[in-house]
C-alpha cells in the first residue's frame, strides 16, 4: 500500500565538497573546496515497503571565513532509494 511514515527533524547539518576545473589549453586543475555547517532538516517518506523519498536542506555558512560577508550556502540532497534491512 502506498503511504506510509513520514519523519521529519531539526537539528545541526554540515556539508565538505571538492570541485575541480581545467580549462582547454591549461596543464594543471584548478581545485576549490566547499564547506557549510548550520542548521538542518531533514523530512522522509516510506512510500512502500522498503522504498523511501528523502529531502535534506542545510542553511550554513559556505566557509568559515564568510561570514564576516554574510555569505551563506544552501545545500539541498533529493533521494530515492530502498532501505536493504
Amino acid at each position: 500500500m502506498i503511504g506510509g511514515p513520514v519523519a521529519f527533524g531539526i537539528g545541526i547539518g554540515g556539508m565538505y565538497a571538492e570541485r575541480g576545473f581545467q580549462d582547454l589549453d591549461a596543464t594543471s586543475e584548478s581545485k576549490k573546496n566547499d564547506f557549510a555547517i548550520g542548521p538542518a532538516i531533514r523530512l522522509n517518506w516510506t512510500m512502500a515497503g522498503n522504498f523511501y523519498f528523502n529531502i535534506e536542506g542545510i542553511y550554513g555558512l559556505r566557509n568559515l571565513g564568510s561570514h564576516l560577508y554574510l555569505n551563506f550556502q544552501d545545500v539541498i540532497s533529493t533521494s530515492i532509494g530502498v532501505r536493504l534491512w
